[in-house]
């Protein structure tokens, strides 16, 4: 059985052109595969940069930056040398600002706590001077926190220990950090089932299977706001209601950040100056660019569709008389 390469296997993947049904996979790779066998061995794009343009998806949150960034690394042959998806693309402020909320978080519990809280005794305002130093972000959370409760403390423990998780990086099943963190899970969790046997709408939020609330997601801060809000308010989504639309907008703009991109390939004159500035930096036509920018394209292209099915079925819930 022939050995696929990575970018063979992103494209199959359920998270990719697989979600979309197989012959409609198969489709895509053949057509992919067309464009690869074209590729002379002068023209061959590095392994780094197809790794990064398959590392790249529609949920992260330098999603049109690092688009721009490949279409220049295409261009030239050559990896971005700026971090690109998952945490690469991960920034010291944005790593700052989701500091600020773990902190702030734990200081709530520690200031407060309804079982042996010695505020004397608390040591975040030291590293929150540094990662909240005007208090926005503190203020911010305890105003979402509210007063304590018992089953308040434990929901902030439990998204404190899904925090602890990914700035961790995610550790395998049988590392040190996960022979800790799951017993911890279980009994946090056990404890808010037994006093809210309806907890499971805040607590799937807060599971860390899905990615939902990995650093370099584009939703991660109103990720954190619902969830806060809704352990302060004791119901989920009690103070964000859903809108269910930004499945539609993050699709547009993934549309209009590849716009140029597809023009390129098709050769096509760009529609306008910003557009222009995306072909020059793709450069000349030749069949490695052709093929790497199609590959980008694919991958983002089976993203945007998942996101507007996704949206499409959460807006049709959401109106349900």
């Amino acid at each position: 059985m022939k050995t696929l390469h990575a970018w063979e296997e992103e494209v199959l993947f359920p998270h990719r052109w697989g979600r979309h049904g197989n012959d409609g996979a198969i489709d895509e790779l053949t057509h992919l595969r067309g464009l690869h066998e074209l590729i002379s061995a002068s023209d061959v794009p590095p392994e780094e940069l197809l790794n990064q343009i398959i590392s790249l998806e529609i949920c992260n949150w330098r999603l049109e930056e690092s688009i721009t960034e490949l279409c220049h690394g295409i261009g030239k042959n050559t990896p971005s040398p700026t971090g690109i998806g998952h945490m690469g693309s991960m920034t010291p402020d944005r790593w700052m600002r989701a500091w600020a909320y773990y902190l702030a978080v734990r200081r709530w519990l520690s200031l407060g706590s309804l079982v042996g809280a010695n505020p004397g005794r608390q040591g975040f305002d030291m590293p929150l001077s540094l990662c909240d130093p005007d208090g926005s972000t503190t203020r911010h959370v305890e105003s979402m926190l509210g007063a304590h409760t018992e089953i308040k403390d434990l929901y902030a423990e439990r998204f404190c220990l899904c925090m602890e998780l990914w700035v961790r990086g995610f550790p395998g099943a049988d590392s040190p950090q996960m022979v800790s963190h799951q017993p911890g899970v279980e009994a946090i969790e056990a404890r808010i089932r037994a006093l809210n046997p309806d907890a499971n709408a805040i607590l799937r939020a807060m599971d860390e299977e899905g990615g939902r609330l990995e650093i370099c997601h584009h939703k991660l801060f109103r990720r954190y706001d619902i969830i806060l809000s809704s352990i302060g308010t004791g119901s989920w989504r009690g103070g964000i209601p859903e809108i269910g639309t930004t499945g539609f907008e993050r699709a547009s703009a993934v549309e209009l950040a590849l716009r140029p991109v597809i023009s390129w390939i098709a050769g096509k004159a760009p529609a306008n100056d910003d557009d222009k500035l995306i072909h020059e930096a793709l450069g000349g036509r030749t069949p490695g660019r052709i093929f790497t920018a199609s590959l980008m394209v694919s991958l983002l292209q089976s993203g945007a569709e998942s996101a507007r099915n996704r949206a499409q079925s959460r807006l049709q819930q959401i109106e349900k008389p």
